[in-house]
């Protein structure tokens, strides 16, 4: 076999050189495997193929011109470093869009809050009134767009502005491709009715103020009712800073006063405080104790308004002998008529035996 011959059949089973081939039609995966080996110029490629969408998705997030060629410099720069370590575990597009959406997200937890108003890009129109009216809308819009949760945000803008798909929309949020379908007909759907509040009659808004309707207040009609009208606006704003006038009229009883009125009504309107009441009997029993003298029989305590009084049993001491006194004479009590219900108790003291002489 000639050398001709052997190099011709051996032609085929090399691979073709991919350096000669213009690198803007090689794919995102093929120019990541380049720029990982150190290729600037895939790597510039890349860049020109997704910059201008990442721009955009990054500008609808942190709402400024700088900050989003800053988000985007900081995605490019953090996916170069990654192409050198591994190999993306995700199509291209939907993780440059992963990286960047973290990174608008940072911006934005670390940016302090300002009053800047958001500037929207000149419009070219033949009138000033047109002008006028379409930036109006589009800061309705951005205003409607900043009351969506992030995720849904995010998903309606990757949608309907880069036009991504929702597999890749769920790679790039990290979610599930039913969330992700989701997360837009939310958003959708909480643009919908954020323009339906700004519709509402002013009345009906009103009324809901004044109801104190803590579920509707909270609805997405009635805070996008609240932002596009100055009137409602002004009557919820003066509901609250009434209530902090009327506060101010009618201050609350300091704690002091509020303890004294309380013993007042415990104690004090009776002669005498109960507390103080219960200490006088108290004592009296002490003092009775410690003499080492019982008390013959049964003490009555007799209370009256405001007093107390402890009587002892009517026997007196014994005398010298062992005797006691004879008690006095008492009327006998008429004999109880016959059926009576109840015995009617003898006056006087008990009858003693004395001793037989």
């Amino acid at each position: 076999m000639s050398d001709y011959a052997a190099s011709s059949t051996a032609a085929p089973s090399r691979p073709a050189p991919t350096w000669g081939a213009p690198l803007r039609l090689l794919g995102d995966e093929r120019l990541a495997r380049l720029a990982a080996t150190g290729s600037e110029r895939a790597f510039a490629v890349l860049y020109e193929r997704h910059h201008q969408a990442l721009y955009r998705y990054c500008r609808t997030i942190v709402r400024h011109d700088e900050d989003a060629a800053d988000v985007l410099q900081t995605t490019m720069v953090r996916a170069l470093a990654a192409l050198g370590r591994r190999a993306p575990d995700a199509p291209m597009r939907p993780w440059l869009f992963r990286i960047a959406h973290n990174e608008a997200i940072s911006l934005l937890r670390r940016r302090r809050q300002t009053t800047d108003l958001d500037q929207a890009p000149e419009l070219e129109g033949p009138r000033l009134e047109a002008r006028v009216e379409e930036r109006s809308r589009l800061a309705t819009l951005v205003a409607d767009l900043n009351e969506l949760p992030e995720r849904q945000r995010s998903a309606l803008v990757m949608r309907e502005l880069s036009g991504l798909s929702h597999d890749d929309i769920a790679t790039s949020l990290d979610i599930s491709v039913s969330a992700a379908k989701q997360a837009i007909f939310d958003a959708r759907t909480g643009l919908q009715e954020f323009a339906k509040g700004r519709t509402m009659e002013c009345a009906e808004v009103q009324r809901i103020i004044s109801e104190r309707d803590g579920r509707m207040l909270r609805g997405r009609p009635l805070r996008a009712h609240l932002r596009s009208c100055e009137s409602c606006r002004a009557l919820r704003d003066a509901i609250g800073a009434r209530r902090s006038d009327l506060a101010a009229l009618a201050p609350p009883l300091p704690a002091a006063a509020a303890t004294g009125l309380l013993s007042g009504i415990l104690g004090g309107g009776h002669g005498g405080g109960a507390g103080g009441l219960l200490s006088g009997v108290a004592a009296k029993v002490t003092a009775g104790a410690t003499t080492g003298k019982a008390l013959a029989g049964a003490a009555v305590a007799t209370v009256a308004v405001g007093t107390a009084q402890v009587l002892p049993a009517t026997s007196g001491p014994a005398d010298r002998d062992g005797a006691r006194p004879p008690a006095a004479a008492a009327p006998a009590p008429p004999a109880p008529a016959a059926g009576a219900g109840s015995v009617a108790p003898a006056r006087g003291t008990l009858p003693s035996s004395s001793p037989a002489r």
